[in-house]
């Protein structure tokens, strides 16, 4: 059930958001003023995205055997979720200052239709990173070809969510402000994790 939510919430992410954000769960909370079903999908929507930058990560060091595409596959999927988890905080609290009608549980279900979404088109990036791999296997070339990737993903994240923040209602000055700070904190993350460290 959470992996069909999880492809409508790609197919429609902002009709997706603002029903799901609208409507009170009929179960009673368990964690957090989750329901077991909030759980169930923001758990299916944290894997899809975590699973898809894994697998961008470990094939972009596949040239350097097992050990190091495990280690890259974890260290994206930790910098990413690093940089969504120290940020988003910031997100909800300059909009509660400011006015923001978006409760916690709704800020977190539009961050996270749109982190999944941009975890699933890294996955969609593998085919062509392994293209050029076999084409032209050099450091200078998975580099170029990984930025160029991550920056599409990121722009075409950056639409998402700002179309889906825009259907809940949320203030667009903010959500621009805090894709920029999501931005940084994701590259200066990445670096440190050493993802592209090709050499």
């Amino acid at each position: 059930m959470s992996l069909s939510l999880v492809f409508q919430a790609l197919r429609e992410p902002e009709a997706f958001s603002a029903a799901h954000a609208r409507s009170a769960p009929a179960e009673a909370p368990v964690a957090f003023g989750l329901s077991l079903s909030d759980l169930r999908l923001f758990g299916a929507l944290s894997a899809t995205a975590a699973f898809g930058v894994s697998a961008y990560g470990a094939a972009l060091h596949g040239y350097q055997g097992a050990g190091a595409m495990l280690m890259a596959g974890l260290g994206a999927a930790a910098a990413a979720g690093g940089a969504w988890a120290t940020t988003l905080p910031a997100l909800y609290v300059l909009g509660t200052l400011k006015g923001s009608p978006l409760s916690a549980r709704a800020l977190l279900l539009g961050s996270l239709v749109t982190v999944s979404f941009g975890g699933l088109a890294m996955l969609a990036s593998v085919p062509v990173l392994w293209f050029f791999e076999l084409s032209l296997p050099h450091t200078a070339t998975r580099l170029v070809i990984s930025l160029l990737s991550f920056a599409g993903v990121g722009l075409c994240m950056s639409d998402v969510f700002l179309r889906v923040m825009r259907a809940l209602g949320a203030p667009s000055w903010l959500n621009v402000a805090w894709l920029g700070l999501l931005g940084a904190v994701g590259a200066e993350l990445f670096f440190v994790f050493g993802l592209f460290d090709l050499t």
